[in-house]
């Protein structure tokens, strides 16, 4: 049963993590500029509703794991993971308070598109893993 929720759970991230990588942060670069700080702002607040309990979820799925079923997989996933948490305070957080406060600006947009690989590797990773358990571990 928790490996399935993993699996639900990290198949959701995996999406969510390649259509904001492919589609909608490169959009941010063709934003009306005028309209850019709603849009921003708007964005922000909604896909933290999709995100914030994914990735609660995840690390609640992901610790439960390692104390209750350890294993060196499931560390690999969480070393994954915490990988992904610092990268969005040390990468992701910090370009959208930028465009926060200063509004469009086509060389932060652009970083943060680069800078969002980390995530979107890392969770690809972690949906891999996760194959990988499902279907030797149940």
């Amino acid at each position: 049963m928790i490996s399935l929720l993993q699996l639900i759970v990290d198949t959701s991230l995996f999406i969510l993590i390649w259509l904001v990588q492919i589609i909608i942060y490169p959009s941010f670069q063709y934003t009306d500029k005028e309209q850019f700080d709603f849009w921003h702002i708007r964005y922000m607040k909604l896909i933290t509703y999709f995100v914030g309990p994914l990735m609660l979820a995840q690390i609640g799925v992901i610790v439960y794991q390692l104390f209750y079923l350890f294993d060196w997989i499931f560390l690999s996933s969480f070393i994954c993971i915490l990988m992904v948490w610092l990268s969005t305070a040390i990468l992701s957080i910090p370009c959208h308070t930028s465009l926060q406060k200063s509004g469009f600006n086509l060389i932060t947009i652009e970083k943060l598109i680069l800078t969002n690989w980390y995530r979107t590797i890392l969770w690809s990773i972690v949906f891999l893993i996760d194959i990988w358990i499902f279907f030797i571990f149940t």
